[in-house]
């Protein structure tokens, strides 16, 4: 279990070194001040997540918002070796990530770097 703050920083650099470089002009901006806020608002997001049954149940976050980084990563690796992840990204549009990227991002998370 890692603290939730840890993980947010580590999205924040995943996002910062491989996305924001692959978006161009004000989408660039757009997604640079989504994050800011994401991150502003990190306290109020963690109570939020906190309060979805399903992650009560499993027990992803506790009561001290440290997070079971090591289910998530390993359960991402797993969905993906199936088929890639895609989501759509406010200011983006779609974004798909592979085996890679999931390492990548747990890489920033765990204070590493690519």
């Amino acid at each position: 279990m890692i603290p939730y703050n840890q993980v947010v920083n580590g999205v924040t650099r995943y996002i910062d070194n491989e996305i924001l470089p692959k978006v161009e002009g004000l989408s660039k901006i757009a997604v640079g001040i989504m994050l800011a806020g994401a991150v502003k608002k990190g306290d109020m997001l963690i109570e939020q997540i906190k309060a979805i049954p399903v992650i009560k149940m499993i027990g992803i976050v506790d009561d001290e918002n440290r997070v079971d980084i090591e289910l998530i990563y390993e359960e991402l690796k797993k969905q993906v070796s199936r088929e890639p992840i895609s989501m759509v990204l406010p200011g983006v549009g779609k974004v798909t990530f592979n085996h890679d990227d999931i390492d990548k991002m747990y890489s920033h998370i765990m204070g590493g770097a690519v």
